[in-house]
């Protein structure tokens, strides 16, 4: 989760960023659909992960993303399902875990809090070409408002 929360922000912006460049676009509106979500990341995921990562599945929800899969490390494979909402902090997301649940295990408070902790981290650290002016989730879709980086 700690790699693949920050990759799919990475993955996002990219190819927004590529889009927007083509259209000569340097601002950007858009109400994302759960399916377009999964075009645009989910399957780039799968892609780079083919052994490590299957189903993935998401969903949008007015309090955050849901997501689940099957996740793979070495010989052992397990169901992985988390909630995250998402705020927007220095035209960042970031990231507030609020559920994860590995099997039928729930990962504890704590520990859902170092994790929270290390994903914002590598966000902020990385350099994005988009800026995030305004991000708000509804049932099924995210609005999302951006800017290129100049």
């Amino acid at each position: 989760l700690e790699s693949f929360l920050p990759l799919f922000v990475d993955v996002f912006s990219d190819r927004l960023a590529k889009y927007m460049h083509a259209a000569g676009e340097k601002e950007l509106t858009r109400r994302f659909t759960e399916l377009e979500f999964r075009d645009l990341v989910v399957r780039q995921i799968e892609k780079r992960f083919p052994d490590q990562v299957s189903g993935l599945q998401t969903r949008i929800q007015p309090d955050g993303f849901v997501g689940s899969g099957n996740v793979r490390l070495g010989i052992l494979r397990f169901s992985v399902e988390v909630r995250i909402g998402i705020t927007v902090v220095n035209e960042k997301p970031h990231a507030i875990i609020q559920e994860v649940r590995v099997g039928k295990l729930f990962v504890p408070g704590p520990l859902k809090r170092m994790l929270e902790d290390r994903v914002n981290a590598l966000i902020d650290r990385a350099d994005y070409p988009l800026k995030v002016k305004q991000y708000s989730l509804k049932q099924g879709y995210a609005l999302i408002s951006v800017e290129l980086k100049e």
